[in-house]
């Protein structure tokens, strides 16, 4: 039997232009820095299909899935072609109000050519309490369309459900099968950020950083647990679409939760030069926490508590939650001497 296939793949591209323009001016106030700019995103993103053998159906008597099992190749059906386009502008004042008050804040607008337009705004400020030591604050709001790979991608898989090998669909949005399962179009991520912080300076050499933070993100997309098509529960149009193309289960994007993360950021940095060594040890370490806010299950979903779970199940619950680790530190070390140097990093 074959054992070697070209599955096919994806491409992804991104092209950016941008222009940053600023001026400082020392008369107002302690002094006021204006910046303005605007950025041109292209984005194109691709999947074209393997070859037929890592695909497609053969008849055998063994019950096993057809083409290259594990990872059968990109089908015709997965064969995609899409791109969209970014423009942003934004403005920025950094007003020095006195000497030891310093006033930020900044606006943006965007356009996506999928996804409409939208304006998102940060304020921050830093006081100086002494000479060696700032307090530190920011709040802002964030937007963030689907990914062109999130609305687009679609791929068969091979699984495992109650110890029998069967064919799993992840179906792209918008199209049969998700309308069927009753998705609705995903839309953009939307989120509210705050920090509050120091900064500390005790000796030559040493600062000491620390910033509490809160990231509250609406309507993040993740990815729904598996739909099965011998559960008679499912709607007959979907338990249909699954049977026409020969799989048994699917899985979709959607915007399916509210989360917010709390954390808090430490930063060690020392340096130290004696004659021409130089020391330098830095220290990062972060602790946060992720919780649910809320799920957002579809209406033609919430229909009993077996789709809701499906709908975003423990096992995609973990992962969401395992994408932020409760702690993490890097501790780096370098030695340096004239044109030499040494260094070890651990995480």
């Amino acid at each position: 039997p074959q054992t070697h296939f070209d599955d096919g793949g994806f491409n992804f591209l991104q092209n950016t232009f941008n222009v940053d323009i600023s001026r400082s001016f020392n008369k107002i106030a302690s002094g006021l820095n204006l910046g303005f700019g605007g950025e041109f995103r292209f984005e194109n993103y691709k999947i074209y299909k393997g070859e037929q053998a890592s695909y497609d159906t053969f008849p055998n008597p063994f019950g096993q899935a057809p083409g290259s099992q594990g990872f059968p190749g990109f089908s015709p059906s997965d064969v995609i072609d899409k791109s969209r386009t970014n423009i942003s502008l934004y403005v920025d004042a950094e007003l020095n109000a006195t000497k030891n008050w310093l006033i930020d804040g900044a606006v943006r607008f965007e356009n996506y050519s999928d996804f409409g337009s939208v304006v998102t705004f940060k304020l921050a400020s830093r006081y100086r309490v002494m000479p060696n030591f700032n307090i530190r604050g920011s709040v802002s709001t964030g937007f963030r369309a689907p990914s062109l790979q999130q609305i687009n991608f679609s791929n068969t898989l091979t699984s495992f459900i109650g110890g029998v090998l069967v064919q799993s669909r992840i179906a792209r949005n918008g199209d049969a099968i998700t309308k069927a399962a009753g998705i609705p179009n995903l839309k953009q991520e939307t989120s509210v950020n705050a920090s509050l912080g120091f900064a500390w300076k005790p000796v030559k050499g040493l600062t000491v950083t620390l910033d509490g933070y809160m990231v509250k993100v609406k309507d993040r997309i993740v990815l729904s647990g598996l739909f099965d098509a011998t559960d008679n529960t499912l709607s007959p149009a979907l338990v249909a679409q699954l049977n026409a193309i020969g799989v048994q289960s699917a899985q979709f994007f959607a915007n399916a939760v509210n989360t917010t993360n709390y954390g808090l950021d430490i930063v060690v940095d020392y340096t130290k030069k004696i004659g021409k060594n130089n020391f330098k040890a830095l220290l990062a370490g972060n602790f946060q926490q992720m919780k649910v806010d809320a799920i957002h299950v579809p209406t033609a979903l919430d229909d009993s508590y077996k789709h809701r779970k499906t709908f975003f199940s423990d096992r995609e619950e973990a992962f969401l939650l395992a994408s932020a680790p409760k702690g993490k530190f890097t501790l780096s070390l370098e030695y340096s001497r004239s044109k030499y140097a040494a260094g070890v990093n651990v995480n």
